[in-house]
This record gives structure tokens, C-alpha cells and sequence, in this order.
């Protein structure tokens, strides 16, 4: 008997001790999910099996066989799952990058403008006690809501427990509505320096300036911390599933909680701002018409001034040049003699 047909019966056994056994599924799936480093893969596994194999021990040789193909696409698998970990370790790393430079130039920014207001006396303004608190709520912004925006974007999921994920939350919605808020005093800060210039010194003060500051960090407060640790900004159906899953952290609101915070928050700064500031625009061109008038005005007053008057400055000059001709002196230069 020949080695081909050694192997022919003996890969009849398989065939039979795998249908018998059903494991010619599975064995099928696996050579399927394997990338074969050639079209002889296969049979060759089979072979190697069979000759080390005696043609009486057909458990044996279901056995190593089964090991084998499972070893070969377990091999194959880790080594895509190794260049998928390459990959996944280079978008974290640009990830980590990215988001860190943004933290910290958002707080060092910020902290540049601080530290420029309190260095400098002349900086030490009404209107400037307004960029200060902006730029502290910009960088509590970056501190304590960027830096976990950061965490979920790098590690795919939330880390912390529920306390922190509203800590998170309050912190996002307190800062965010803060530094609108601050934007929108800026703008009043502004309509009364340009539009009426003349109330500005008894209506911006510093003590209301103070007052004001202090107005917009209470308010942002209110909408944020109280309802989110109380739970009265979300429905109960997402409660209950947060009962469930406590390593998640999904922001969803309920209706009235986003009518309200939304609101305030956005919508009332944002039209105070528009309103202020198109009131603005409208002076800034009314002054610019006022400028354009009064230059138009000059200049026809002077036009007007040399046509009555063309021969003033000439006169002036002849009669200093002019000299009698019987009046002769020796260092006395006259250019008409």
C-alpha cells in the first residue's frame, strides 16, 4: 500500500470519527475563521496529524487535530488583535495630547488675564472685575468638567461612581451658565459706556459690579447643583436604569429641567447680549454719520472762507516786498528796484 493511500484511508477515518463525534461543525467554522498562509494549510495540518497518528487511536487523532486547528486561529487572531491594540494605543496617545493641551491652555490663558489685572493698577477697572470672575469660571471649566470629558474620551467609558458623575454634571452646567452669564454683564458693562457715557460713573460701581458678579454665581448654583444632586432634572425611568448600571454616566433630562435651564442659561444671556449690543452697532454708526458730517462741514467752511477772500495772503506779501524807488539803502535788498 502507498502513502497516498495511507492517507486517503486515513482522512476517510477523520471524516467519519468527526461526523460521528460532531465536531466537523466546529473544526469547519474554526479552518473558515483561520487566514491560511496558502491553499495546502489545511490538508497539510491534516496530514501531519495523521502520519504521527496510529490508525487505531482515532480519539488521539480527533483530538490533536481539533487542538491543532483551534491553536492555528487562536495564533492568527492574537496577532490581528496585536495590530488592533497598536492602533487603539495611537488614537489614545493623540487623544491624550490633543485634550491635555487644551486643559492647559485654557487654564494658563486664563490665569494670564488674572494675573495681568492684578500686576497692573490701570487695569484695575469696573469693567475688568468682570473678566476676572469670567476667567475663573473658564478655568473651573477646564478643571473640573473638562478634565472628565477627558477620562470618558480616552478610556471609552465612565470610571467613576454616580456622586461623581453628578458632581460632573453640576460643575458642567454651573461654569457653562456662569461664563454666559458674565458675557452678558460685559455687554451691559458696555451699552452704559457707549450709549450713555454720562451715567456710566453713577451706574457701573464697584459695589454693583460686586453685586452683580455675585447674583450670577447664586443663580448658576440654583440651576445646577440643587436639581441634579436632588434628582429632579431627569425622569424616573432613567433613575431606575441608573440603578442598575452605576458605573454609567448618561446626562438626560426631563422636559421642564430643560425649558428652565436652557433658558437661563442660554437663551435670556444671549438676547440681552443681542439687544445690547445692536444698540451698540446703532450708535457706533450714528457717531461715524456725526464724525462724516462735521469733516464735510470743515472743509466747506474753509472752501468758502478762500473764495471770499482770494487776494488776502497775496496782498500781505506784495505790500512787504514792494519798495519806494527814491528810497535806496545799501543793506536793504528790494527785488523790484
Amino acid at each position: 500500500m502507498s502513502v497516498s493511500d495511507i492517507g486517503s484511508e486515513r482522512t476517510s477515518l477523520l471524516e467519519r470519527q468527526l461526523n460521528t463525534s460532531g465536531l466537523s461543525a466546529p473544526i469547519a467554522m474554526a479552518s473558515a475563521q483561520a487566514i491560511t498562509p496558502g491553499p495546502t494549510t489545511f490538508g497539510q495540518l491534516l496530514l501531519l496529524n495523521i502520519v504521527n497518528t496510529t490508525p487505531t487511536d482515532e480519539s488521539t487523532l480527533v483530538d490533536r487535530t481539533t487542538l491543532a486547528l483551534i491553536n492555528m486561529t487562536a495564533d492568527h487572531n492574537g496577532a490581528i488583535g496585536e495590530g488592533y491594540d497598536w492602533i487603539d494605543i495611537l488614537v489614545i496617545v493623540i487623544k491624550v495630547i490633543l485634550l491635555s493641551t487644551i486643559i492647559i491652555a485654557a487654564i494658563f490663558g486664563n490665569l494670564l488675564v488674572i494675573i495681568s489685572v492684578c500686576r497692573h493698577h490701570k487695569l484695575r477697572i469696573t469693567t475688568n472685575y468682570f473678566i476676572v470672575s469670567l476667567a475663573c469660571a473658564d478655568i473651573l471649566v477646564a478643571v473640573f468638567a473638562m478634565t472628565f470629558n477627558a477620562s470618558v474620551a480616552i478610556a471609552g467609558k465612565w470610571l467613576f461612581n454616580m456622586t461623581v458623575c453628578d458632581f460632573w454634571n453640576s460643575c458642567d452646567v454651573l461654569f457653562s451658565t456662569a461664563s454666559i452669564m458674565h458675557l452678558s454683564c460685559i455687554s451691559y458693562d458696555r451699552y452704559y459706556a457707549i450709549i450713555k457715557p454720562l451715567d456710566y460713573p453713577m451706574k457701573i460701581t464697584t459695589k454693583r459690579v460686586g453685586i452683580m458678579i455675585t447674583f450670577v454665581w447664586i443663580l448658576a448654583a440654583l440651576i445646577s447643583y440643587i436639581p441634579i444632586f436632588t434628582g429632579l432634572y431627569t425622569t424616573e425611568e432613567y433613575m431606575k436604569e441608573r440603578l442598575k448600571h452605576p458605573d454609567e454616566c448618561i446626562w438626560e433630562v426631563n422636559i421642564p429641567y430643560a425649558l428652565v435651564s436652557s433658558t437661563v442659561s442660554f437663551w435670556l444671556p444671549c438676547g440681552f447680549m443681542l439687544a445690547a449690543y445692536y444698540q451698540i452697532y446703532k450708535e457706533a454708526i450714528k457717531q461715524e454719520k456725526f464724525i462724516y458730517k462735521s469733516q464735510q462741514m470743515a472743509v466747506n467752511t474753509n472752501t468758502n472762507h478762500h473764495n471770499h477772500h482770494p487776494r488776502n495772503s497775496t496782498d500781505a506779501t506784495n505790500s512787504i516786498q514792494v519798495c519806494p524807488k527814491r528810497l535806496t539803502y545799501p543793506d536793504i535788498h528790494c527785488p523790484l528796484l
